[in-house]
Formats: structure tokens, sequence, C-alpha cells
């Protein structure tokens, strides 16, 4: 539905040949090992050979003229040389270069060279002696498509001379092969029945382009029947499970299978990208809740791969409806001096709730889970489920006995209805951070140790690919994660803070019997701030 461009430039004689299988050819991404998908198409540069062409198209030429007797190049005087440039724009996996010469003089050198980094060439060919020769030399190990860093671009060069300079040695054809890698998903491909193909380029004036579409159609092979009907979810079913598995039976000879799940009966997109999957099992399913709506019809079909890469015609149309509550609404915080209360309202549309759950996590935009769950790049992450509640307010910061998962800074709320079933998860309501939620300890004896630990809220942040510059890549991480520092602003001598744990602490001398102001300060380094202000008084 939204086409499909491929941009490049070509010299004349520079073809690309598009194919979506694969010879056996990869070249490593930047951890060095084999991709699992890959496909090899080929770039093909059979250059004119005239000298204007030369000069226009080639890197480099020396020594050379048009040949007086037929087509090609001859060398003046000793040497003569021609270096062509390959940019393929696609991660180069091997190559061949195939030239004919024909030589005058039994001491004519003939050499083919390759160079990957514009300086330093290799020689992968050299002949010498006179006569027709044909070069034909792969070029697969001295591109070294498997070590890092992947390649774009190389050169190829041609160089004929002799030992006494009177040879004119001529080069009379010359083939240059890149195989690339390209990935087979993101190639144009054509569809059975009309196929609309349009090619713009950008060069002025009268010229002449070749298009050719090859493909091999064959029915030696029977695609492979659609499954005959859903398992589950049944055709018209209301469903109201949280989690919806859809499930079909196994169709003989099938390797893989297509899902789709749509809200238009056309299926023109998918409703979600998770719901338009290709897997080789009878069964799917979404592993979090709240990805359906109640009142909407979904339509959902399947077809079936065989072992060639036949895929076979769409089963039936199947729909479904879901019924359950929809997401709570107005989630925010209230602050009642230190003590910080979650509060939201029922959605007015949908199942009405009977309860609703509560989770709290300092990771922004986190995902609700009632279970231990692995995230990327933090591994085993315990559950963050706080706890349920028939009311719509749950005290969530404090530090009266904390629940598991309180004292954070981001929380959601989801909403159960009489059978049990869930919402997706509200959006996330954020604390102040930092925010200092202990009460201080406000009594102290003089002669004896004082302290109180306080403790801060701080946010993880969320998971970002920043780029590394000094390294030429990204790196993925949580870059935010905030450092609460502890500062005493204001307080007696022979108090003292620990800045890292928050730990307020000191002896008060027989003369510090009374009141003194406390004054607690907490900073990160993003500029976040807050205190905590109270007296403590010290008995004799």
């Amino acid at each position: 539905p939204t086409g499909h461009e491929i941009a490049f430039t070509l010299r004349p004689g520079e073809r690309l040949v598009y194919r979506w299988d694969n010879v056996g050819k990869w070249a490593a991404d930047r951890e060095g090992v084999e991709p699992k998908y890959w496909g090899n198409s080929r770039f093909i540069y059979e250059p004119r050979l005239d000298l204007a062409s030369v000069r226009r198209d080639a890197s480099q030429v020396r020594g050379l003229a048009d040949a007086e007797h037929g087509a090609g190049l001859q060398v003046q005087g000793s040497n003569g040389a021609l270096v062509y440039e390959i940019s393929p724009s696609y991660v180069i996996c091997g190559g061949r270069v195939r030239a004919e010469f024909v030589a005058r003089g039994d001491g004519d050198r003939l050499s083919i060279s390759l160079s990957t980094d514009g300086h330093s060439f290799q020689r992968v060919w050299e002949h010498e002696g006179s006569g027709p020769v044909t070069a034909d030399v792969s070029l697969d190990e001295a591109l070294q498509p498997h070590q890092n860093p992947p390649k774009y671009r190389y050169l190829v060069g041609v160089r004929m001379g002799s030992k006494t300079g009177l040879s004119d040695a001529m080069l009379t054809s010359l083939r240059i092969e890149t195989d690339v890698m390209a990935a087979p998903l993101s190639l144009p491909r054509l569809s059975l029945g009309a196929n609309h193909i349009v090619y713009t380029d950008d060069t002025p004036g009268p010229h002449s382009v070749r298009v050719t579409h090859r493909w091999q159609e064959c029915d030696a092979i029977q695609p492979p029947a659609p499954p005959s009907g859903p398992v589950h979810l049944p055709p018209g079913a209301r469903v109201t499970d949280s989690i919806l598995e859809y499930s079909w039976p196994e169709v003989a000879g099938a390797d893989r299978y297509h899902l789709q799940v749509s809200r238009r009966p056309d299926f023109a997109w998918p409703y979600r990208t998770s719901l338009d999957v290709m897997i080789p099992d009878t069964a799917w399913r979404m592993p979090h809740t709240g990805i359906y709506s109640p009142g909407t019809t979904y339509y959902w079909r399947l077809r079936a791969r065989d072992h060639s890469g036949v895929w076979g015609p769409w089963s039936d149309t199947w729909t479904f409806t879901w019924r359950g509550p929809r997401v709570p609404v107005n989630v925010r915080l209230h602050f009642d001096g230190r003590t910080g209360t979650l509060r939201w309202e029922p959605n007015p549309r949908g199942e009405r709730p009977v309860r609703y759950a509560t989770f709290g996590s300092n990771e922004r935009g986190f995902t609700a889970h009632r279970e231990p769950y692995t995230q990327f790049k933090r591994g085993e992450v315990p559950a963050n489920l706080i706890g349920e509640t028939t009311e719509s307010s749950m005290v969530v910061i404090t530090d009266q006995r904390p629940a598991e998962n309180m004292n954070c800074v981001f929380y959601r709320v989801v909403a159960i209805d009489e059978r049990g079933t869930e919402s997706g998860s509200s959006e996330y309501a954020e604390a102040p951070h930092p925010f200092i939620y202990t009460s201080p300890v406000t009594r102290a004896t003089a002669g004896r140790l004082y302290g109180y630990e306080a403790g801060s809220l701080g946010s993880l942040g969320d998971c970002q690919n920043r780029p590394k510059p000094e390294e030429g890549g990204y790196n993925y991480g949580y870059h935010d994660i905030e450092e609460n520092r502890f500062e005493l602003l204001e307080s007696p001598r022979w108090l003292s803070v620990d800045a890292e744990t928050g730990l307020v602490s000191g002896t008060p001398p027989p003369e510090a019997a009374g009141e003194h102001q406390v004054r607690l300060g907490v900073t990160n380094q993003f500029g976040g701030r807050d205190e905590q202000r109270f007296t403590l008084r010290v008995a004799k």
C-alpha cells in the first residue's frame, strides 16, 4: 500500500541484480557473527573501454589510449593503469573480476589488485607473457567479508606494462561482480495479478535504460491449505479473557503460519504490529493485558507456508469482541505532608470495575507485572504489584510499614471487573523526585548517639539508545539514573549526615539540651532538590 523506492547512482554499463534467495555469502555485522536471515543480490559493472568513458567513470587512469585496432584500451609507454571504485550502497560479501587482455611481448606484465581502504592495494592476479590472456579471479578472500568492520566500497586496479616500454598490450573487456547482502523482506516484490512499476532517474538528456524482470513459475508444488477453522477463539465469540490466545489445528506440511488481526475487514493494516506475525507454532498470545477495547469488532485470519517457502491462500475471516473494563482515568498523586496517596476514577465506558490493582516502579514508562520478569538491560526484575483495593485510592508513599513497591516515583492502576477481567494499565502518575518521604526522629538524649536515616525517591529513567561518538556506535542503557546526595543546611555542630545514605547522626553534649532546628536537603545531578525541616529536642 505504501510503495517502495530504491535510489542510487549507476554508471553506464553498471547494473544491479536483485534476488530474494542467497548463495551462501554473508558479511559480518558489528559482532562479527553470521546473520540469521539474509539474501544475496549482485552489482555487475562492465565499463565501456574507450578513453573518454574511462576518464569519466574511473577513479584513476594513466598511460592508456584507445586501441588502434578493435575495441579496448592499449598501453602508451611502459605502464598503463586504471582504477574503478565500487560502492554498491549495500554491505559487500564477495565478488569476482573477469578481464580479457592481449599481450604483445614475452615481457608484458598484467595484474589485478584490490584495495578496501583506498590506499594500499593487494595483488589478486598477475601474468607475464604474450598472447590472449583471460583473468577470472574471486575477490571473496581479499574482501574479508567475515571481518569487521562491514565494507561498503572497494577499489579494483588493472595494470599493464612491459620491460622494454615498447609493448602495446590491450585490455579488451572487464567485468566486476560484487555480491552484496540485502534483507529479502526489504526488497520490492511482485504479487499475483497486476503490478504497477515506475522507473525514474535524474540523468538529463537522452539515454537508455533496460529493466529486466525474471521469475520462475512452478506448478509442481501445491500451496498448503489454510487452517480449517480456529480452535480458539470461536467465530463470533464474546471473550472476557484478560490475555487472549489464538490457536488453530496443524496443517499438514506447514512450517510457518501467518496470523493477522485487524479492526478492518479488508485487513488494510494490522491492529498491532505484534498481531501481524509469522510463527512456527499453532498458537499465539500477547503477554500483556489492555490490548483490546470493549465494544469493538476484531477480524482475524490465517494462512500456512510449506517447507519450500510457498504461502497458501488466506483462511476465512473470523471475528470476536472483547468484554472487559477500560483503563482507569485521572490517575494522580495527592500529598498530605510526606504521605502520598494515589487516586483515580473508573472509566465511564466499558464494564464496571469492582476492584483495582496498583503497581509501582522507579522506571519511567514501566509495564505492570504481577510476577517477576526480564527487562532489557536490567535483567531479572521483581514483580511491581503493590496490592488490590475496592476503593479508588491507595496510600503509596509513606514510612509507616510500606508494602512492596511503595515509595516509588511512578505508579499505574489496572481496573478489574466482576469476572476478573483486567483492563490495561493506566498512564503513570509521577511523584516529585527527589522527595524525602521518611518521618524524622525528633528526640535525642545528651551523651547518647542520635540517628535518623532519611529516605528519598529517585528515578531510574528509562532505557535509551544514545550515540557513542568515541566508539562510532550506540549504547543502550539507563543513562538517567538519579544519584541523590544529602546535606545538612541547618543543624547543631555535633550533627552530621552521610551524603550518600542520608544517615543523620551525632552525639549531643550535655550543654546541647533544649531545641534545635534541623534543615535537611537532598539534590540530584539533574537539578532536582527537596528539603525537610524539623525540631530536634535534646533531653538531659
